[in-house]
């Protein structure tokens, strides 16, 4: 478990870097909201690495249940912060549609760092979810949601920046939208699971 959780640390480094970096380059708003997922991304593997070090510790005198539930609450915590990027995401996207333009470029460079980020982001969410489902893992869980929602988010980008080559700007901000949908639906269902772990919710 602690080996799968730093292992997707160091991939989220690798991709925010790069996607951050082409990003604010080329000005594309659909690179920019990834980047930010995978921002998030980062700070959700380093909480998951502390919270599958932390849920492995047996039972002492102040957690007499053990402490398992670092693991859902950090999975609580990382459904928040993707939550509040999509907010920032659909402003942003909103404005660019319909108040101000914002010139993007559709360059190769943003080709493919989308093309790394996906396939980067589904080896991890593979190997992640494998091991959060063998050992009933919240907190992996959610790190391999994260990733999921990276890789089909960095898709979408993909679609919006070929669009945006053919000659449509607004393809950019609603690739962008495309991504916050793709967030909102796998957040709200493990934000739900995690709920009810947290709120001792039979099953």
């Amino acid at each position: 478990k602690r080996g799968a959780a730093f292992t997707s640390l160091i991939a989220a480094v690798v991709v925010t870097s790069l996607e951050a970096s082409v990003g604010i380059l080329t000005n594309s708003l659909g690179i920019i909201s990834g980047a930010l997922q995978s921002g998030l991304d980062l700070i959700a593997a380093a909480a998951t690495v502390y919270a599958v070090r932390e849920s492995s510790k047996p039972p002492d005198e102040e957690h007499l249940y053990g402490h398992g539930k670092y693991e859902s609450l950090v999975a609580f915590i990382e459904t928040v912060l993707l939550l509040a990027t999509c907010a920032w995401v659909s402003y942003e996207a909103v404005q660019r549609l319909f108040y101000r333009e914002a010139r993007v470029e559709a360059s190769l460079a943003g080709f493919a760092v989308m093309t790394i980020s996906i396939i980067l982001d589904t080896s991890r969410f593979r190997a992640l979810y494998r091991v959060a489902k063998k050992y009933g893992d919240q907190a992996l869980e959610a790190d391999a949601l994260h990733f999921a929602s990276d890789a089909l988010g960095s898709a979408v980008v993909i679609m919006g920046l070929l669009f945006l080559a053919l000659g449509y700007p607004m393809a950019d901000p609603i690739a962008a939208l495309g991504v916050v949908a793709i967030i909102l639906a796998l957040s709200l269902r493990l934000g739900r699971r995690t709920l009810f772990v947290l709120l001792d919710r039979a099953p």
